[in-house]
């Protein structure tokens, strides 16, 4: 096999294979641009992908594609908020069509404009006599307030009646699809009410274990769109 160095720099006669395993250093190799990564084509031959731009990311496009840099997808989570409270059991209601504010409320600031948030919250409920307590999600901002929850979670009562008055865990979620502005603060409050019974018409929200001491949580996630 003959070896020729062109008077270009190229080099003819090597055939495939004919460079030693580990010989190519990077000094060796070509200059690129920063931020290019190598990759092959769909003939397989190498080929310089990128480089993309600032907050895209790496995606593959299948079989017989390079990968491309593009947009990351929503739902990216921008902060956590959440409020806490130990220990707290309040009475509310009196067996009207109104909601009642409860002590479950969370306010932060926005990060990022154009966000959503994903609301969660855990808490204990009992009514007395045979009836239901309803929930709520209120969303004040910029002094305003709306009902938050797209799905109606009011129409998901929960009966305690038929266990005679005990305490039932609460867990539910909401996405607020309501956008928000960086810097403007928001407030989301869970309200209730009771279905009329017989009696005083409340319901009791927060207890835990030890008759008052446990902890009744209302947590956001602030979400790209």
């Amino acid at each position: 096999m003959a070896i020729t160095i062109n008077g270009d720099g190229t080099i003819t006669g090597l055939s495939a294979g004919g460079l030693p395993d580990n010989s190519v250093t990077l000094a060796n190799m070509a200059h690129g641009t920063d931020g290019q990564i190598l990759t092959y084509d769909a003939s397989g031959a190498p080929v310089a992908l990128g480089p993309g731009t600032h907050g895209q990311i790496l995606t593959s496009t299948g079989a017989g594609s390079p990968p491309a840099f593009e947009a990351a997808a929503g739902g990216k989570i921008i902060k956590h908020y959440e409020a806490s409270f130990n220990g707290n059991q309040t009475y509310y209601g009196n067996g009207g069509s109104n909601y009642t504010d409860t002590y479950l409320t969370i306010t932060f600031t926005p990060q990022k404009t154009g966000t959503v948030a994903l609301i969660y919250v855990f808490t204990t409920v009992i009514t007395d006599d045979a009836k239901y307590g309803f929930f709520r999600l209120k969303r004040t901002q910029g002094g305003s307030s709306a009902d938050a929850n797209a799905n109606n979670l009011a129409a998901k009562g929960y009966d305690m009646s038929a266990s005679g008055g005990i305490w039932t865990p609460v867990q539910f979620m909401i996405r607020d699809n309501t956008t928000m502005t960086a810097g403007t603060d928001r407030t989301y409050t869970v309200t209730i009410r009771t279905h009329p019974g017989s009696g005083s018409n409340e319901a009791g929200v927060g207890w835990g274990t030890g008759n008052g001491s446990g902890l009744n949580i209302i947590g956001v996630f602030e979400m790209d769109s």
